[in-house]
């Protein structure tokens, strides 16, 4: 990916902030992308759901994440990163189960699966 796509997908989620988290509460560093060996703040862009796994390569299934968060996801659906289990769902059974309206389109997010059974639903993606 292009830095500069990778930016403007940046900019869609978090403006002109310069430091900022993950959905797992990693910092990310705008000016540190694609640096893997920075793992305190360096960041990539994430597929949400893996092309091998039906995902699109399409802003809408692009997010930005800290390099070790993106390597710890691998290309996986249910995964484990930083000491946490997450799910990737679709908004659409987002909007069913919770009856989240606000989110349109095709767009995904990451479920955090809590160790007493419930869920936080944490919307990352933009549609």
């Amino acid at each position: 990916m292009t830095k500069e796509r990778a930016l403007k997908i940046w900019e869609k989620h978090y403006k002109n902030q310069i430091i900022v988290t993950d959905f797992t509460e990693r910092k990310m560093n705008k000016n540190y992308y694609g640096d893997s060996n920075n793992l305190k703040c360096g960041w990539s862009i994430d597929h949400a759901v893996p092309i091998d796994q039906q995902g699109k390569n399409e802003d809408f299934n692009l997010l930005p994440v800290n390099v070790v968060t993106n390597s710890e996801k691998g290309e996986r659906i249910v995964f484990e990163s930083n000491n946490k289990k997450y799910k990737i769902v679709s908004f659409k059974t987002l909007r069913s189960k919770y009856n989240i309206d606000e989110y349109q389109g095709k767009g995904y997010a990451y479920i955090e699966c809590l160790r007493d059974g419930s869920e936080k639903t944490r919307a990352t993606t933009k549609s």
